[in-house]
């Protein structure tokens, strides 16, 4: 072999030595001008470039060219910006032609490396990065270019230019970012990247590219391997993305504009996988995969309080991006998550407030056309564990707090969009002792939920600041709230229902206190819920049963008559004006709601308890009503539902009741039953004291059953009434004694209608009442005092009350078919006189029958009794139902002894009563309250004492009165009006009896022929005096009546003489003249009558007037008027001239006496007349009348008559 190479190089040597010469000395140009000319004039062209078109001073160090490797290297470019501030360097660039590309047909890059790149941006306050300027000086594009398709673009695709890089690395790379605006730092360093083969190749199309990136990203380490098709006709992309715990707090410069809420620690990691692949059918599919990872999540409020602590926040993912096949969350998983929330003063979420307006021009544009698909999303698994959420309410009135703690929830299956329900759980614990758990379905798009809720053990007492914010001085001491239920969620039209059903609720150990005694006033052992409904969108609340069990309330009712829990309310709100205040406020258009709908299927109440503290200014009692049972059926919001209405218990003290019926509430209807069973009313005798502080209630039983109906009309409510109502053992005290009392009352067949104005029973009885009054020095008897009554003025009666008209059209009509009092007592001490005067009325036995209203009817009464021993019975009519309410009836009492009535007597008349006995029949009439009665009266061996000393009694020889009223038998016999007022509060049965008694004794002294008048039958008191005409001294005829009847009362009473005592007053004065004037007429004209008729007729019976013959009477007073000793105008003859007759009478009454001297002779001229008429009836009388001296002025024109 080596002979012929030798051999062919012996032959062929010129032309080798020639090629090898051309060879070397084109290998040597290569060199020299590829190696040692091109570099610089590339460096030179590339700074020159290079700083041209950026506008900087680009600076490249050194180009190198091996032309036998074919490898290019750079060194040290830099690219400042035009300022002389760092952008861009590269400590190194290398890449080699691989002679590969001779037989691949195409450039073969290879060994393509970067060293050290570094980039430095800036984010300037003006919003531009710093790396604009670089980019104002560069060409732009000409249209012409810009319209210019790519030359590699053809009907059949995109050819690509064919190039094979192998081996390109980038090492040491650094990005530094700086944020001006937000003074923020962001820094990518020891930036690795590696893609060992890549080629645009036909043939290497479907050849997988694997890129690998490694950095460090502020500090944190990032990987990203990759494997790419980006060539193949079926685009296929996969990045594995490795980031370490990203910090978070040097992003929160980014998260300034939008919240003032800081992120003061935390870190992201992620191990996700994400792909693009070009589907056929549905175009560009962009996968993720992997996991996502937040760590020591620390949130802080702009005071720098915690706001948000998550330890541990993993999202594991599989899915698309893109596609309908959505993206699947594997497994979400929280942990430990801490938030706190507050409600502010202004009622703001404290992070909503931290929420700032976004910058002017950030607004995300509204986008026209069609809604975007919406991404599904599959959430297999949500886990969050260990949460726990503080909750504060600033608003509220010294604050409130709460805790949500252990809070678990698990979602699995949910799908978004979806109708497949996901399985949901969770739970918590509420303020430490309270404990939340759900569980159920759940579908979120469209809503679609049927979750179960549990509550157990939440303590009320937590949310006492919300009662003190309402204004109810109240303190929530204990409750622990329980519910349990389905809720219901669904989506329909865009409106979403939510149902809660088959719900229980609970409310057990209540207790409530009052906040200035801290002393419990409610309990309640247990109230519970059951069946309960709630449709939120219908606006309807159903309720199977209410169940209240063991409540206890404890109220208190001061002596002003305030209940203390009407305290415990919060004041009404002040009204802001007049005219607000009455308008009634009217909704906004379009807002009005459908009122809320409630039905409660039935309220039970067990083992209920009712305490009430009565106080009065004497005592203080407790009323309590326990065993409180009773159901309510029926309730419902809506007008015209009846409500079951049953309700018991028991009172502590003795006796029960019993309420049951049907209840419509609107309109108003109530039908109905009360009953009670010998109710004990002692513990309720406080509330007498509103009568009187004194006025307490001894004993009392009350039983009831009554039937009652109530319906509305219009604007009334009318009421029917019908049943029985028994009152037993009664017994009033002022202050600790008795005075008013009773057995029984019982009221039988009640019947009350209102809408009628009828009222009545068919039968009243009363058994043994009893009644004790006193009469105290000033008059006032106990019950007056009770009740509130003054001493009445002395001389004035109290004023009557005023009718109060009730403004309707009827009257109320009242009915009682019989009522009946028996075994009646009644006890009166009068301590006015002393000893102390007691009388008692015993045996008191009343019937009353046909008791009416109706004015015309009259009810018939029977009665009878004892006083002090002495029988007592009567009968008649009356009707003391009405206003002016009257009595006509017939009494009769017999033998009262009077001897207990001495003390009565000493005082009023100085003589006590040694003894007599009273007998009286009466017939009484009552009309407007006015007694009009007339007695006849008989005093029975009426005998008195020894005079005593009395100021009240007045001087008079009252034995001689009493000896004036007595027979020849020594018994006193009347018949005698008495009339007084009935309203009159000193009114006592033994005070009538004694001032007629005693008055009789007066009169008997005083006026004792008006007294003996009346005893004679001659009315009210006509023999008193004899009357006179004023002026006038003669007795006429018709003043002259009484006189026989004075006359037989002096005959039948021999040992008394009659006293004549004349009387002239002022008007007598006035009537001198004319009386005189008269008297001579009359005697004028008595002259001038024949002999025969002078004899017949007097001339004080003689009529002279000017009515009867004025002729006469002119020429009879001429006469007179002649006679008078004055002077008087004369005519020319010189003789009296005759005047007009009143001028004649105005002279005569100017002349004539008018002194006390003509009115004392008159006053003793009428007493002579009168004595000289008594002589002449009974000569016998003439020693024992006597005239006594004249009283001017007196009484009147009279003659009185007295004794001696």
């Amino acid at each position: 072999m080596m002979k012929k190479i030798f051999r062919f190089y012996s032959e062929h040597r010129q032309r080798i030595r020639r090629i090898a010469l051309w060879t070397a000395a084109i290998v040597a140009l290569w060199a020299v001008g590829m190696g040692l000319i091109l570099p610089p004039i590339l460096r030179r062209t590339a700074e020159t470039q290079l700083s041209k078109n950026l506008g900087s001073a680009c600076t490249l160090e050194q180009v190198k060219f091996n032309p036998f490797t074919l490898r290019l290297s750079l060194k040290d470019l830099r690219i400042p910006l035009p300022d002389g501030g760092d952008f861009f360097s590269l400590e190194g660039f290398e890449v080699r032609l691989s002679p590969a590309s001779i037989y691949r047909l195409a450039p073969v890059l290879s060994d393509l490396r970067l060293v050290a790149p570094k980039v430095k941006l800036a984010l300037r306050k003006d919003g531009l990065l710093s790396v604009t300027d670089l980019t104002k000086n560069l060409s732009k594009e000409t249209p012409a270019e810009e319209e210019k398709p790519p030359a590699a673009e053809t009907d059949q695709g995109m050819k690509l230019f064919g190039v094979v890089v192998t081996d390109l690395e980038i090492k040491g790379g650094d990005l530094h970012f700086s944020d001006d605006i937000r003074q923020a730092e962001h820094t990518v360093s020891d930036l690795s990247f590696f893609v060992p083969f890549t080629s645009t190749l036909n043939r290497h199309r479907d050849h997988p590219i694997t890129p690998f990136l490694e950095a460090v990203v502020n500090g944190r380490p990032l990987r990203v391997d990759g494997q790419l098709t980006p060539f193949a006709e079926q685009l296929r992309t996969e990045f594995n993305i490795h980031l370490d715990n990203l910090e978070l707090a040097r992003f929160q410069p980014y998260a300034a504009p939008f919240t003032a809420a800081v992120v003061k620690d935390g870190s992201f990691s992620t191990e996700l996988v994400f792909s693009m692949l070009q589907l056929p059918d549905t175009g560009l599919r962009l996968g993720l995969e992997g996991n996502v990872t937040l760590n020591d999540l620390d949130v802080r409020a702009p005071d720098g309080k915690e706001a948000l602590r998550l330890p541990r926040l993993r999202v594991d993912l599989d899915g698309s991006l893109n596609t309908a096949e959505g993206m699947t969350l594997r497994k979400v998983e929280v942990h430990g998550l801490e938030a706190r929330l507050a409600l502010l003063e202004d009622g703001r979420l404290d992070w909503l407030s931290w929420m700032k307006k976004s910058p002017a021009g950030a607004e995300t544009p509204k986008k026209d056309g069609a809604q975007e698909p919406q991404l599904p999303i599959h959430v297999e698994l949500f886990e969050f564990r260990d949460g726990r959420v503080l909750w504060e309410d600033r608003k509220v009135a010294g604050g409130f707090q709460a805790k949500a703690e252990q809070i678990a929830l698990t979602l699995s299956g949910l799908h978004l969009p979806g109708t497949d329900p996901a399985d949901l759980q969770g739970s918590m614990t509420l303020n430490e002792g309270g404990r939340f758990a759900l569980e159920g379905k759940l579908a979120v798009l469209p809503l679609k939920g049927d979750i179960r809720l549990r509550l157990d053990e939440l303590s009320l007492a937590d949310f006492q600041p919300y009662i003190a914010e309402s204004g109810i001085a109240a303190t929530l001491g204990k409750g622990l709230l329980r519910f349990a239920g389905r809720l219901e969620l669904a989506e329909k039209e865009n409106n979403i229902s939510i149902f809660v059903k088959d719900g229980e609720a609970g409310l057990k150990a209540l207790t409530l206190l009052r906040n200035d005694t801290k002393k419990a006033f409610f309990e309640m052992g247990e109230l519970a819920v059951t069946g309960l409904a709630v449709d939120l969108q219908e606006r309807q609340v159903e309720v199977a049963r209410l169940l209240v069990n063991r409540p206890d309330l404890r109220l208190r009712r001061d002596r002003t008559g305030a209940i203390d829990l009407l305290a415990l309310l919060p004041p009404e709100p002040a009204p802001v004006g007049a005219d607000k205040a009455s308008a009634p406020a009217e909704p906004a258009a379009g807002t009005e709601e459908m009122p809320w709908r409630v039905r409660l299927a039935e309220l039970k109440l067990q083992e209920g308890r009712v305490s009430a503290t009565l106080e009065a200014a004497r005592e203080t009692t407790t009323a309590v009503f326990h065993k409180l049972a009773g159901t309510i059926t029926g309730f419902d919001t809506v007008p015209g539902s009846a409500l079951g209405i049953a309700l018991s218990g028991r009172g502590e003290k003795g006796g029960g009741f019993n309420v049951d019926g049907k209840a419509l509430l609107e309109p108003l209807d109530l039908d109905l039953r009360l009953r009670l069973d010998k109710l004990n009313l002692k513990p309720l005798s406080p509330m007498l004291a509103e009568v009187s502080p004194n006025l307490r209630l001894g004993s009392g039983e009350l039983t009831l059953n009554l039937h009652s109906t109530v319906k509305k009309k219009g604007e009334e409510n009318l009421a029917q009434v019908k049943g029985l109502a028994v009152l037993d053992h009664l017994s009033l005290l002022d202050v600790r004694q008795e005075f008013a009392a009773l057995r029984t009352l019982r009221v039988q067949d009640v019947d009350i209608d209102t809408g009628r104005q009828r009222y009545g029973a068919g039968k009243v009885s009363v058994l043994r009442p009893r009644l004790n009054l006193v009469v105290a020095n000033d008059g006032i008897n106990n019950i007056s005092r009770l009740l509130g009554a003054a001493p009445a003025a002395e001389g004035k009666a109290p004023a009557p009350a005023a009718t109060e008209k009730t403004g309707k059209g009827d009257e109320p009509y009242l009915r009682f078919g019989e009522v009946a009092v028996s075994e009646g007592s009644l006890m009166v001490r009068d301590e006015r006189y002393q000893p102390a005067v007691t009388n008692r009325l015993e045996k008191m036995a009343v019937t009353v029958r046909g008791l009416e209203s109706d004015p015309d009817s009259r009810a018939q009464v029977v009665f009878s009794g004892e006083l002090d021993g002495a029988p007592i019975k009567g009968e008649g009519t009356m009707n003391p139902l009405l206003a002016d309410f009257r009595i006509d009836l017939t009494a009769e009492m017999r033998t009262l002894n009077l001897a207990p009535f001495s003390p009565m007597s000493e005082k009023f008349i100085a003589y006590p009563l040694r003894k007599g006995a009273f007998t009286i029949t009466s017939k009484i009439l009552v009309d407007q309250g006015r007694l009009d009665s007339r007695h006849r009266i008989r005093l029975d061996s009426l005998e008195l004492g020894d005079k005593v000393k009395s100021p009240d009694a007045p001087d008079l020889p009252v034995k001689l009165g009493v000896s004036l009223l007595q027979d020849p038998s020594g018994n006193i016999n009347l018949n005698l009006p008495v009339r007084g007022d009935l309203n009159d509060p000193s009114f006592s049965v033994g005070g009538l009896i004694l001032k007629v008694i005693v008055n009789l004794l007066m009169k008997a002294v005083t006026s004792p022929f008006a007294l003996l008048g009346g005893m004679m039958g001659d009315g009210d008191g006509g023999l008193e005096y004899i009357s006179f005409n004023p002026g006038e001294g003669r007795l006429l005829a018709k003043d002259a009546g009484g006189i026989p009847a004075v006359a037989d009362m002096l005959m039948s009473r021999p040992k008394i003489k009659l006293v004549l005592i004349p009387h002239a007053d002022e008007g007598d004065r006035k009537q001198l003249a004319d009386a005189y004037v008269l008297r001579r007429m009359q005697e004028l004209k008595h002259e001038d009558l024949p002999k025969k008729e002078r004899g017949e007729a007097k001339p004080q019976e003689l009529p002279v007037s000017p009515q009867v013959d004025a002729d006469e009477y002119q020429k009879l007073l001429f006469k007179v008027y002649k006679e008078q000793t004055f002077d008087k105008p004369k005519n020319v003859l010189g003789l009296v001239k005759e005047l007009p007759p009143e001028e004649m009478m105005e002279m005569i009454r100017e002349h004539h006496p008018q002194d006390d001297v003509a009115l004392k002779a008159l006053a003793v001229e009428r007493a002579e007349q009168l004595r000289e008429a008594f002589i002449a009836l009974k000569p016998e009388l003439e020693k024992r009348i006597v005239i006594d001296s004249p009283v001017v002025p007196g009484e009147g024109s009279r003659v009185v008559f007295g004794i001696k």
